[in-house]
C-alpha cells in the first residue's frame, strides 16, 4: 500500500494552520495514496483533547477512497523507553509512535551537546532500544535522523552510528514487530535526489537485518502530504526489503483504548 504514517494535522503547535484532516485527505487523494495515519506530537504540555477531537473528525468523514489511521507521537522521555502519558494512556488511537528526538526541550532525556559524539550517540541507541521494549510503543518515529536533526552535532555523520548498534535495534524491533521510519525527507531530499550516506549507513544495514520498516513524511504541510512515499517504497524495495517487512497499522489494529 501507498501509505504516509507521519503526519501532523493543525492540532500540533509547529504544523501549519492549513493541515485540516480535511486537507490532508484531499492531497493524499490527490498524491494517489491509499492511506494516511495522524501523528499529532503529545507532549507533557499537550491537551490530550485533541486526539478525541480527531477521533470525531475522522468518524464524520464517511466512506473514502482510503484508510485514515488515528495515532500519535508521543515524546520519548528517558534513556528507557518512557513515554508520555504512561500513567494515564487513555487516548483514542490505533497506532503509538514512539518520537525518538526533540533532544532540545528540557524534558527529555536526551544526549547533551558537550558529550563526546560516540558517548551522545550510544546513549540515543539506548533509547531507541527502550522505546522498542515498551510495550505501549508500536513504532519509531525517524530514530537516527531526528538525532542528526536534533542534537545538531557539527561533525555527525550517518557513518557514526556503529553496525552493532543497528543490528541490535533491528533484531528487537524484529521480535517485537515494531517498525523503524524511513523518512522520505531523510532518504529522498525535496528536489528529488537521494541521501546515499542515510541509505548505505542505516537503510541497507537495517533491511539486511530484517528490521520491519515503515515509510513517513513528518508533514506539517499540506504540499507536503505523501511527497517522496512512492519513490522511498521503491528504493526499500529495489535494495530488497521484503513487502511483509513494510509496516501497516492494521496489522495491530485491535482498538485497544
Amino acid at each position: 500500500m501507498i501509505i504516509d504514517l507521519h503526519i501532523h494535522t493543525n492540532k500540533s503547535k509547529c504544523a501549519d494552520p492549513r493541515m485540516t484532516l480535511g486537507a490532508i485527505v484531499t492531497s493524499a487523494i490527490n498524491r494517489g495514496l491509499e492511506g494516511v495515519g495522524l501523528t499529532d506530537h503529545w507532549h507533557p504540555i499537550t491537551d490530550k483533547t485533541i486526539f478525541f477531537e480527531n477521533q470525531k473528525e475522522r468518524d464524520a468523514l464517511g466512506d473514502l477512497p482510503l484508510t485514515v489511521w488515528l495515532g500519535v507521537e508521543a515524546d520519548v522521555l528517558t534513556l528507557d523507553g518512557t513515554i508520555v502519558g504512561e500513567d494515564e494512556f487513555d487516548i483514542p488511537v490505533d497506532f503509538v509512535v514512539a518520537g525518538v528526538h526533540h533532544f532540545h526541550l528540557p524534558w527529555i532525556e536526551g544526549p547533551a551537546k558537550d558529550e563526546p559524539l560516540e558517548e551522545a550517540l550510544h546513549r540515543a541507541h539506548r533509547q531507541v532500544l527502550g522505546a522498542i521494549h515498551n510495550p505501549l510503543v508500536d513504532a519509531l518515529a525517524h530514530p537516527w535522523s531526528g538525532l542528526a536533526k536534533y542534537t545538531k552535532f557539527a561533525d555527525f555523520r550517518y557513518e557514526h552510528v556503529k553496525l552493532e548498534w543497528l543490528e541490535e535495534e533491528a533484531a528487537a524491533a524484529k521480535k517485537a514487530q515494531k517498525p523503524l521510519e524511513i523518512p522520505t525527507w531523510t532518504l529522498v531530499d525535496c528536489d528529488g535526489t537521494m541521501s546515499e550516506s542515510f541509505l548505505a549507513a542505516i537503510v541497507r544495514p537495517l533491511i539486511k537485518y530484517g528490521c520491519p520498516l515503515y515509510v513517513g513524511t513528518d508533514a506539517h504541510r499540506p504540499e507536503r502530504v505523501g511527497a517522496g512515499v512512492r519513490e522511498t517504497l521503491d528504493i526499500l524495495l529495489a535494495e530488497g526489503a521484503a513487502p511483509e517487512q513494510l509496516w501497516m497499522p492494521q496489522a495491530i489494529q485491535s482498538r485497544r483504548w
